[in-house]
This record gives structure tokens, C-alpha cells and sequence, in this order.
């Protein structure tokens, strides 16, 4: 029993500690929520990759935007590389473009 007093001393010093470090570092921000993002006049479905519903929301005078929605708004698609960190976007767009070129050159030759 006198080896426990300590140990559960010990134990709940930690906790506190944690505790206290954890709530140093928080920061509480002031956002403006429930902003509305349209594409041509269409709104736009704000979802993660899981399609759960995401939101924008402007701080310090900066709207943010969930950049998947944004993208698949423009149909372009998304990845993320855990290694480096990069979010990359690929827009078909240009290769289509590139393919319809070569393809009348081709014809007209």
C-alpha cells in the first residue's frame, strides 16, 4: 500500500502537467462561418473525401475553401503525397486540349 501513495502521486503530477502544457499552447480563433461558395452561378458541394460535409469560413479577412470541393468544381482532380506533404491538382483540361490538337493535325495531313 505505501507503494502506491507515490505511484499515484507521480501519476497524477504527470497529469497535471500534460494538462497544463496542453492548454498553454491552445489558441482560440474568431471565424466567420456559414459562407456560400458558387461556381458559375451553381453552389458548390463542400465535401472531404469521404463525403462528409465541409464548410469555408473566413478569419482575419481570408476566405478559406475546402480545396478538394473547389477542384472537383473545376474538374480537376486531387491527390495528397504524405511524404513530402504536397496537395497536387491535375486538370485534364490541357490534356484534352493537347490530344484534339494533335488528332486535327493528324486528319489534316
Amino acid at each position: 500500500m505505501k507503494k502506491r501513495i507515490p505511484a499515484i502521486i507521480l501519476m497524477f503530477a504527470l497529469f497535471l502537467t500534460t494538462s497544463y502544457a496542453a492548454n498553454t499552447y491552445r489558441k482560440t480563433i474568431a471565424v466567420t462561418s456559414g459562407v456560400n461558395v458558387e461556381f458559375n452561378n451553381e453552389a458548390i458541394d463542400m465535401t472531404d473525401a469521404n463525403g462528409k460535409a465541409v464548410e469555408a469560413f473566413i478569419y482575419n479577412g481570408t476566405t478559406y475553401v475546402p480545396i478538394r470541393a473547389v477542384s472537383n468544381a473545376f474538374g480537376a482532380d486531387i491527390g495528397y503525397d504524405r511524404n513530402t506533404q504536397t496537395i497536387s491538382i491535375y486538370d485534364d483540361f490541357t490534356e484534352i486540349v493537347t490530344a484534339a490538337y494533335k488528332l486535327e493535325r493528324t486528319i489534316t495531313i
